[in-house]
């Protein structure tokens, strides 16, 4: 079972385990099952749609969500940048008062 911030294993209807997610729910794509083990069945619920049928509302959901995610990488790269250049501003003051 998928929640919006863990996903729950159960094994032959007696046992069960909870694995907290470590990033946002809709990054997950993948879910790997490895080991010695056998795996007749994997279900997902509820059931996740599938990106080619998001429902309007959903496109405009997710299209937003990029878009905040893009201007944050944004704000992220002009943060470093001005971190960068003032050093080279205070030096450039100093000079100037020279």
């Amino acid at each position: 079972m998928i929640r919006s911030s863990f996903f729950e294993i159960t094994v032959n209807d007696e046992w069960s385990k909870i694995y907290e997610f470590r990033m946002a729910v809709n990054k997950v794509t993948h879910i790997r099952v490895k080991g010695d083990i056998k795996v007749d069945v994997i279900e997902v619920y509820p059931p996740v749609p599938d990106s080619d049928t998001l429902q309007p509302e959903q496109e405009e959901e997710k299209e937003e969500q990029e878009q905040e995610e893009e201007q944050e990488q944004e704000q992220e790269q002009e943060e470093e940048v001005e971190v960068i250049l003032q050093p080279e501003e205070k030096e450039e003051e100093e000079s100037k008062k020279v």
